[in-house]
């Protein structure tokens, strides 16, 4: 029924589909729907983040979904968690990778429009991003960490430097903490985007997030961080307090960023461009600190 990624227009519907997304139709016209119908989404992930973007995108009607584990150790939990996600729209096909990333070829990624890496590694995200360039998909990144959690859209850029476009021609580095922190034009970057500078380290030396059974361990290790991107910054902007708080994948948090994250997702497939926002940073609580530059990083209060 479709021809490519952006071959909406050559999609038809069953009668079972138009009585089922009849509401959807209805409220985002018929265009918005063939372009769901059409759209080709794997998703890389174990947390509830990711379990939240997949069953969002599962029932608005999407026409295929990937789904990568991240977790070696838990593949019939995994396995369970796609069964209950394929149950909620049977309409849609929902495949599932239990043995993890590294599995899959640069051409199955490839295969799909739309690529969403979750709690990834940065090795794993410039594999990614390097398939997004290179066929012209559309790449999110996100993660979620105790109370904390952001989002973006990270293609449309070529720098390997840098790993998304900020407003106003500047340019913040993403996957290389040593790729121009020190620059003087950066004295604006955000808490939350410095504290995901240092999640994202962390990720890549323990091979996991922090865990809140090993709270002091990993205190330690993150507070160690922290101080190697100070040095190379001279930027302070994360407090022991947000330190303290990026334990464990808490449920709420993880569905509340995972819901953000598919909006954007969303709205890209919808109106077929990049988002406004191409970094968002969000906690679940008001905490004794604050984002700067709202051309930096945007960030979202819970409700």
């Amino acid at each position: 029924m479709v021809s490519s990624e952006n071959g909406s227009e050559a999609v038809r519907f069953t009668e079972d589909e138009v009585d089922v997304y009849d509401r959807q139709i209805r409220l985002w016209g018929v265009l918005a729907q063939k372009a769901l119908k059409a759209a080709k989404i794997v998703i890389i992930g174990s947390s509830y983040m990711a379990n939240e973007v997949a069953k969002n995108l599962a029932l608005v009607g999407v026409n295929e979904l990937m789904i990568v584990n991240q977790k070696k150790d838990s593949v019939t939990e995994f396995l369970q968690a796609v069964n209950r996600i394929q149950r909620l729209n049977p309409m849609v096909k929902v495949n599932a990778a239990e043995n993890g990333l590294s599995t899959l070829s640069d051409d199955v990624i490839a295969e799909y429009g739309f690529i969403v890496a979750t709690n990834c590694r940065r090795e794993e995200i410039q594999r990614l991003r390097d398939i997004a360039d290179a066929k012209e998909k559309c790449l999110f990144i996100g993660a979620n960490f105790g109370v904390f959690g952001f989002f973006c859209e990270a293609n449309f850029t070529k720098d390997p430097e840098n790993f998304f476009e900020v407003k106003e021609g500047r340019h913040l580095p993403f996957l290389s903490i040593e790729g121009g922190l020190s620059n003087a034009k950066n004295r604006a970057i955000g808490a939350g985007f410095m504290l995901s500078q240092i999640i994202l380290e962390f990720r890549d030396k323990f091979d996991r997030l922090p865990e809140k059974d090993k709270r002091d361990e990993d205190r330690k290790n993150l507070f160690e961080i922290r101080e190697k991107i100070r040095q190379l910054s001279k930027i302070e902007k994360v407090s022991d307090d947000m330190l303290e708080s990026v334990h464990g994948d808490e449920k709420s948090v993880g569905e509340w960023v995972g819901r953000r994250l598919y909006e954007q997702i969303y709205q890209v497939i919808i109106n077929d461009e990049k988002t406004i926002d191409n970094f968002s940073f969000c906690k679940s609580f008001a905490g004794p600190y604050s984002t700067t530059g709202k051309t930096t990083a945007q960030q979202l209060e819970s409700e």
